[in-house]
């Protein structure tokens, strides 16, 4: 065999392993990244909760008949996940007791931010630490959530679970 054919048959049979050998590395990165991005999907999925917070504070509301604002507190819930979240109740507690006021909204943008002043039947409790609230709502997996009165967060039942 001539040296042109000997270094032709070597090269040849170099390229016919190298493309496989290739073609597998290539998939394997990519099974590697997908992996990868599976995960960090799930895990910013999980925390999506943690971030939505209610906090209750003074405030002046105005009033309804346009003269001027009456004191009060006010409840914020705040969504700063990056996932809306959805059917979103506010309840309002005097002490450890919750009352009959609740309010809902149908879903919280990323980002978004809603205000909801203490009901006046509650006013009494407006310049104290008595009245505050607590949230309740699904997340884009649609696992339910509650935000207690004190700020704990709690797993509650799913929204297609009956």
């Amino acid at each position: 065999m001539a040296a042109t054919e000997v270094v032709g048959l070597v090269g040849g049979v170099l390229s016919a392993l190298g493309t496989p050998a290739a073609v597998w590395l290539a998939v394997r990165t990519w099974r590697r990244e997908a992996d990868r991005s599976r995960e960090e999907e799930a895990r910013r999925r999980r925390q999506q909760p943690s971030r939505v917070v209610v906090r209750t504070e003074p405030a002046l509301w105005p009033r309804v008949d346009g003269e001027g604002d009456y004191p009060t507190r006010v409840a914020t819930v705040v969504n700063a996940s990056d996932e809306p979240v959805f059917d979103v109740t506010l309840f309002w507690h005097e002490g450890d007791d919750v009352t009959d006021y609740a309010v809902s909204r149908v879903a919280l943008l990323p980002g978004e931010s809603w205000q909801m002043p203490l009901p006046l039947p509650l006013a009494h409790s407006a310049d104290s630490d008595e009245a505050f609230a607590s949230i309740w709502f699904f997340d884009v997996d649609e696992r339910g959530w509650r935000r207690g009165p004190r700020g704990r967060l709690e797993r509650i039942r799913d929204h297609l679970a009956a």
